[in-house]
C-alpha cells in the first residue's frame, strides 16, 4: 500500500527470483501443479478440474491447511499433498510444470455480504517470473491490466473452462511456452520490486489517480529469416540470441522460419505463434541467388501470416533474394550482422588456409584462388555473388551490428550503404549476471595454480587448434583447463591424449547455468581465427568475474582492453597465450587487480537491449507499416513475384554457375513453375494419326497397368494430396509414369482434360525412367515416364478431370483418374480479395441463383477451406441486369463481416464469377450471402463456410450433418480402404490419429459426406466430418460416376479408438451405412 494521507493505493506483489522458460517440451518434470493453501474452494475446484483430465497426467499438488479448515477432500486420495514450499522451491516447480493453476482465494470466515478483495495474488507475478504458464480460474477483470489473456496467461471464468484451457494447453507445447516467454518478458519489464519501489516513491510526493495500463494495441508480426533455430542442428549464439528476441512479446509476435537439411534434400521450417509447418524444397544444391518455390513460399507467408516486418540473422541455405522479395511486397527489412555473410560465402572469412583472408583490407584479387581450392567454384562466381548482394543490401533498411567494426568492415566492402542505416546494439548475454561472490586463492605450499576457462563450442575457428597446442605446452604448470560446451570429433580425439588432472570436459550447457559453472575459474580464453561480431562467451566470462585472453581481430579486439580487463594476443599464437597465463600464473596480485576491473565492468541488460530493438522495430513500422487487408492491390493470390518483375535478370539460379540462360529459356532455367520448356498450349483433339488408333478404356487401377504420380503442381502451390478441389488459374505441372504390361511402349502420352463444356488434350514430353524399368523388370518401362507444363488459362470455369492417354504400335490407351482439378477461367477482372466491412445489408430476399458452380469441398452441408486457399465461384442471377452491383458476404460467429465486390459479367445476363483468396481470415465458421442490389440471392450454395487451421480436410461439430439418415442404417461388415494413418496431437481432441482413404457402397446414390462419431470424456457426442473428396481413379475403378465423391479425410481421438467407441458413417442420398470395421483397420493402419 502507498499514497498520500487520506488515500491509499495498491501495488502488484512484484518479485526478483528469475528462471529462464524451458524451451523443449521434454524437460518438464509436471504436467500440472497447483500450491496453495486447501481453502474449501479452491478444494471444490480441483476436484471439479481433476475429475475431467485425464489420470495419466503428472499432478503435484501442496495443499498445507490447519485445524480451522482441516484436511482437503479430494476425490483422489492417493495424490500426496501434505507439504509445503519455499519460495525458492516454488519458482523451481513452476519452471519445471507444463501448466500452473492459479485458483482464487475464499477464506473460509470471511462474509459473503462484505466486499471481497479482487487484487491478483502475489503467486501470480511470481509464476510469471518464474517461466511458468499459467492458467488462472478468476472472475475478476482486474487482473487484465497486467497480464495480456491468450497471449500471456490463460484466464478463464470458471473450473470448466479451466480444465478445457489445461488439457488443450498441454497438446500444444510451443503456444504454450511462447506465452510464458511472453508473461515473463512482461513481468521483467514491469513487475518488479525495482518498478513497485519506483513508483511508491513516485506516488508518496502527493496524491496521484491510479493509473491504469492503457490499452495495448495489437502485437505486430516479426518473421525471424535464419538458417537454424535451437533443436535441430548444433548451434551457437544465434540460435540462442533468437530464442531471447521472443521476449518482445507483447507488442511483437515472433514467428521462424529456417532451413532444415535431412538426408540431401532440405524443406523451410515455419514455427510460432502456435504454427509447424514444414514445406518442401527439394534437394540440396549450389548455393543460389533466386529459387522461384522459395520465393514464392517466402511471399505467401508474408502475406498469409501477415508479417510486418523481417528480421534476417542469416541467409545460409536460402537464396539471396528474399530480402528483394521483402521490400518488393513492402515489408520493411533489418539484417543482422552476426558474422561476415554478406561479404563471402565463407562467411568467416577464413580463407582455403584458414587464415582471416581480410578481403576489405588486401582485395579481391585472391577470392577465385581461394574458392577453387576450397569448393572448386569456377572463377568469376565470387564476382557474381558480389553484383547480386550489391542489390541485396539496397532492400535493407536497417543493419544490426554488434560492434562498430563490424557494421564499419561491411560498409567499406558496399559503399552503397550509408551509414544512417548502420545500428549498433550491444549484443545481450541471454542470462542476468549473478553477484560475484569473491573467492580466496587457497595458499598453498606446492606453488602458484591458474584454472583456464574454454567457453564455447570448441572448434577450429574458435581456436581450437591452438588451446589444444597450449594444453601441451603448458604441461609443466599447475594450470587446469575446464570446457565447457560442444567439442568438435576432430578436437575430442585430440582432447582425450590429455592428462586427466589437467583438463575437465564439462560438455554442452544451458546459459543460465554458466555463471555457477565458471566459479571458481581465473581466465578464460577467446582464441577466434576469424573477426567475430561480438562474443556472448566473453560476456558470460566477464560477467563470472574472469579475466579473458583474446585474439586482437574483430570485435575481441574492440571490447578488450589490452592490460585492463584482458589480453590481446595474436591469433595462430599459442605461445602468447602461454605468456599471459604464466603473468597471472605468477603475480596473483596483477590477477586480482585486474578481477576488479572486470568487476567493475557493466553490461547492457536483456530489458535493455529489447527496448533498443524494440524501438528501431518500432520506428521501421511506423515508416513504412504493412497495410495487409487495408489495400486490395496489395494481394496476388498466385504468389509468384519474379526477379523479373522486380526489374533484375541473373544468368543462372545459382552464382557459381557459368551458364547463360536468356530469353526463352530464362524462366525455365530458373526453375520459375519447376519446367524445363515452355508450357505447352491445348489441343482440341488428338493429332489425326493418333486419334484413327484403336482404343482402349481402362481405369489406372486395372491390373494390366503400373502407375505412379510423383508429383502434382497447380500454379505455384505442390499439391501432396489432391483432392479434386484445388484450384488452377494459369499453369499445370505434372510429372510420373505409366506403364503397360500387356503392350509395347507407347510413343507418346498425352493428359485429357474433361470439362463442363469442352474436352482438351495436352502432350507431355517423355521422361527417362531406367528406375521404373529396373524395378519392373522390363527394360521398355525405361520409356514410361512422362513430365509437362501446360498452359490451362483457356479452360472452361468448373471441374475437369485428368485422364491420361498413350499412343503406339498397339492402338491407343485412355487410362481413366488420373485426377481432378477446378479451372479458374479467364482471370481478367475476376481476382477479388476479401475486405473487413461493416456488418452487411439486411436480408432482404432477392431473385434466385441459378447454374451455381463453385470449387470448395462440401462437408455435410459446410464448405471447407484453409487459410489462403482460392474459392472460385460462379452463377447467374435470375432477371437480373448486367450493370447490378453484387457483393459476396462472409460473417464471422464474431460478428466480424468481411467483403468481395463481384464485377458483373460481359454477357448482360446476370451472370457473373470471381476467384478470391481467404487470406487474411481468421480459422472458424462464417454465414455466406451473395448481396445484390435488390437484396440477398438465395441459392444451391451452402450458406456456411469453414476454415480449418490444420492440414486435414475435415471438421468437428457436436451435432450430426443434415445428410445423416438415423432410421434403417445399413450396417456394412466391410472397413473402408485406409490408404495412410498417422498419429497427430490436434487442438481440441489431444492425441489423435488422422486417416486418409475411400468408402462406398453400390446401389445407394451418390455420397454426400462421410464422418466419424464417439463420445468425449463428459459423455457427449463428437462429430468428425470429412469433406466430400473427389476420387476419380475409384470412380473409373468401380464404373460409376456415383463413386466420385467417396475419399474421405478423418481424425479420431487414439483414447476413443482403443476403447473401441468409434463409429464411420456414410451418408447416401438413399441411406446411410455403418463400416464396422473401421476401428480395426484404422488399428492395423497405424501398427
Amino acid at each position: 500500500m502507498a499514497g498520500a494521507p487520506g488515500t491509499c493505493r495498491w501495488r502488484q506483489r512484484a518479485c526478483s527470483r528469475t528462471c529462464p522458460v524451458l524451451g523443449d517440451d521434454r524437460d518438464y518434470l509436471y504436467d500440472l501443479l497447483f500450491v496453495g493453501t486447501a481453502w474449501p474452494n479452491r478444494v471444490a475446484s480441483l476436484n471439479a478440474i481433476l475429475a475431467t483430465l485425464s489420470r495419466d497426467l503428472r499432478v503435484k499438488l501442496a495443499l498445507p491447511w490447519n485445524t480451522f479448515i482441516g484436511p482437503p477432500a479430494l476425490d483422489d486420495p492417493g495424490l500426496v499433498t501434505d507439504w509445503r514450499s519455499g519460495n525458492r522451491d516454488f519458482a523451481r516447480l513452476a519452471n519445471r510444470s507444463r501448466v500452473v493453476l492459479t485458483l482464487p482465494r475464499v477464506f473460509s470466515a470471511s462474509d459473503p455480504n462484505q466486499a471481497q478483495g479482487s487484487t491478483p495474488p502475489p503467486r501470480l507475478f511470481e509464476t510469471a517470473l518464474a517461466g511458468g504458464f499459467q492458467v488462472v480460474i478468476s472472475p475478476e477483470p482486474e487482473i487484465r491490466d497486467y497480464y495480456e489473456p491468450d497471449a500471456e496467461i490463460a484466464l478463464c471464468a470458471d473450473d470448466a473452462a479451466g480444465a478445457r484451457i489445461i488439457a488443450e494447453m498441454l497438446d500444444r507445447p510451443a503456444a504454450r511456452i511462447a506465452a510464458a516467454r511472453a508473461a515473463r518478458a512482461r513481468t521483467r519489464a514491469e513487475h518488479l520490486y525495482d518498478h513497485r519501489v519506483a513508483e511508491i516513491f513516485e506516488t508518496a510526493g502527493g496524491p496521484h489517480r491510479r493509473a491504469r495500463p492503457a490499452e495495448r494495441p495489437a502485437a505486430r508480426t516479426v518473421l525471424m529469416v535464419s538458417h537454424n533455430r535451437t533443436g535441430y542442428r548444433d548451434g551457437g549464439g544465434v540460435e540462442i540470441y533468437q530464442d531471447a528476441l521472443v521476449g518482445l512479446a507483447p507488442d511483437y509476435a515472433i514467428l521462424f522460419l529456417f532451413p532444415v537439411l535431412h538426408d540431401g534434400r532440405w524443406s523451410l521450417r515455419l514455427e510460432g505463434r502456435g504454427l509447424g509447418q514444414t514445406i518442401e524444397c527439394g534437394e540440396i544444391g549450389l548455393p543460389k541467388l533466386t529459387d522461384p518455390h522459395v520465393e514464392g513460399v517466402f511471399e505467401r507467408i508474408l502475406f498469409e501470416q501477415r508479417v510486418d516486418l523481417v528480421h534476417i540473422h542469416h541467409l545460409l541455405h536460402l537464396p539471396l533474394s528474399l530480402p528483394l522479395v521483402a521490400r518488393a511486397c513492402g515489408v520493411p527489412v533489418i539484417y543482422h550482422l552476426h558474422d561476415h555473410h554478406l561479404i563471402c560465402e565463407r562467411w568467416l572469412l577464413l580463407d582455403h588456409a584458414g587464415r582471416f583472408c581480410d578481403v576489405v583490407n588486401r582485395g579481391r584479387d585472391q577470392c577465385d584462388a581461394c574458392l577453387i581450392a576450397s569448393s572448386n567454384y569456377p572463377p568469376g562466381a565470387k564476382a557474381r555473388r558480389d553484383g547480386f548482394v550489391s542489390l541485396l543490401v539496397r532492400a535493407v533498411d536497417r543493419f544490426i551490428t554488434s560492434t562498430p567494426a563490424t557494421g564499419a568492415y561491411l560498409r567499406a566492402f558496399y559503399p552503397e550503404i550509408e551509414a544512417d542505416r548502420v545500428v549498433e546494439i550491444a549484443m545481450l548475454a541471454p542470462v542476468e549476471p549473478t553477484p560475484i561472490v569473491p573467492m580466496l586463492r587457497p595458499e598453498r605450499d606446492d606453488g602458484p595454480r591458474l584454472t583456464v576457462a574454454v567457453v564455447g563450442n570448441f572448434a577450429s575457428h574458435k581456436g581450437g587448434d591452438e588451446i589444444v597446442e597450449l594444453m601441451r605446452i603448458c604441461e609443466e604448470y599447475r594450470i587446469h583447463f575446464k570446457v565447457f560446451g560442444r567439442v568438435d570429433a576432430h578436437h575430442a580425439g585430440r582432447l582425450r591424449g590429455i592428462a586427466p588432472d589437467r583438463i575437465t570436459l564439462s560438455g554442452p550447457y544451458e546459459p543460465h547455468a554458466i555463471h555457477g559453472l565458471l566459479s571458481g575459474c581465473d581466465v578464460s580464453l577467446h582464441l577466434s581465427t576469424w573477426p567475430e561480431t561480438y562474443v556472448i562467451a566473453l560476456t558470460e566470462a566477464w560477467q563470472a568475474g574472469l579475466v579473458p585472453v583474446a585474439t586482437a581481430l574483430g570485435a575481441l579486439a574492440e571490447r578488450v582492453t589490452d592490460g585492463v580487463d584482458g589480453f590481446l594476443v595474436p591469433p595462430h599464437d599459442s605461445g602468447a597465450v602461454r605468456a599471459r597465463l604464466l603473468d597471472l600464473y605468477y603475480d596473483p596480485a596483477r590477477l586480482a587487480r585486474m578481477r576488479n576491473a572486470v568487476q567493475a565492468k557493466r553490461f547492457p541488460t536483456v530489458a535493455a537491449h529489447l527496448e533498443a530493438v524494440r524501438r528501431v522495430y518500432d520506428g521501421l513500422v511506423a515508416a513504412r507499416p504493412c497495410p495487409h487487408d487495408r489495400v486490395p492491390d496489395r494481394l496476388r493470390v498466385t504468389f509468384d513475384l519474379s526477379l523479373a518483375e522486380m526489374g533484375l535478370r541473373v544468368n543462372a539460379p545459382s552464382w557459381v554457375s557459368r551458364d547463360i540462360h536468356w530469353d526463352g529459356t530464362y524462366a525455365a532455367a530458373l526453375g520459375a513453375t519447376g519446367r524445363a520448356r515452355p508450357a505447352t498450349p491445348l489441343l482440341d483433339d488428338l493429332p489425326a494419326s493418333d486419334r484413327a488408333l484403336p482404343a482402349v478404356v481402362l481405369p489406372l487401377t486395372h491390373a494390366t497397368l503400373a502407375f505412379a504420380r510423383d508429383g502434382l503442381r497447380l500454379d505455384d502451390r505442390e499439391i501432396a494430396n489432391p483432392g479434386g478441389h484445388d484450384l488452377v488459374l494459369r499453369h499445370l505441372a505434372v510429372k510420373g509414369w505409366l506403364h503397360r504390361l500387356d503392350a509395347a511402349p507407347a510413343a507418346r502420352t498425352y493428359l485429357r482434360f474433361t470439362g463442363p463444356s469442352r474436352t482438351a488434350y495436352a502432350v507431355l514430353q517423355p521422361d527417362d525412367r531406367p528406375d521404373v524399368a529396373d524395378s519392373l523388370g522390363d527394360p521398355g518401362a525405361a520409356r514410361s515416364g512422362f513430365t509437362g507444363t501446360i498452359d490451362v488459362a483457356g479452360l472452361a470455369f468448373g471441374p475437369h478431370t485428368l485422364d491420361l492417354v498413350q499412343a503406339g504400335r498397339d492402338g491407343l490407351l485412355v487410362a481413366q483418374g488420373f485426377g481432378q482439378v477446378f479451372a479458374g477461367g479467364a482471370t481478367e477482372g475476376a481476382l477479388v480479395r476479401f475486405a473487413r466491412e461493416a456488418t452487411p445489408p439486411g436480408a432482404v430476399p432477392g431473385p434466385a441463383l441459378l447454374d451455381l458452380r463453385q470449387n470448395l469441398p462440401e462437408a455435410g452441408g459446410v464448405l471447407l477451406a484453409a487459410p489462403g486457399d482460392l474459392w472460385g465461384i460462379a452463377g447467374r442471377i435470375e432477371g437480373a441486369a448486367s450493370d447490378l452491383p453484387l457483393s459476396l458476404w462472409l460473417r464471422g460467429a464474431d460478428g466480424t463481416a468481411w467483403r468481395a465486390r463481384i464485377a458483373s459479367g460481359a454477357a448482360g445476363d446476370g451472370t457473373f464469377r470471381l476467384v478470391a483468396a481467404l487470406t487474411g481470415l481468421e480459422p472458424g465458421r462464417y454465414d455466406i450471402a451473395l448481396h445484390g442490389g435488390d437484396g440477398v440471392h438465395p441459392g444451391a450454395v451452402p450458406r456456411r463456410l469453414e476454415i480449418v487451421a490444420g492440414p486435414g480436410r475435415y471438421r468437428l461439430d457436436r451435432t450430426m450433418p443434415p445428410a445423416f439418415r438415423r432410421h434403417f442404417i445399413k450396417r456394412l461388415k466391410r472397413a473402408p480402404a485406409i490408404e495412410r494413418a498417422e498419429r497427430v496431437n490436434l487442438t481440441g481432441l489431444g492425441g489423435s490419429i488422422a486417416c486418409r482413404g475411400w468408402a462406398f457402397a453400390r446401389g445407394l446414390g451418390d455420397v454426400l459426406c462421410t464422418l466419424a462419431v464417439w463420445n468425449d470424456a463428459a459423455g457427449r457426442p463428437q462429430v468428425c466430418v470429412s469433406a466430400r473428396l473427389a476420387r476419380p481413379e475409384v470412380a473409373a475403378h468401380l464404373g460409376t460416376a456415383q463413386a466420385l465423391g467417396s475419399g474421405f479425410e478423418l481424425a479420431v481421438p487414439r483414447a476413443a479408438l482403443q476403447a473401441g467407441g468409434v463409429r464411420v458413417f456414410q451418408c447416401y442420398r438413399r441411406r446411410t451405412v455403418e463400416f464396422t470395421g473401421f476401428a480395426a483397420a484404422l488399428q492395423r493402419a497405424v501398427g
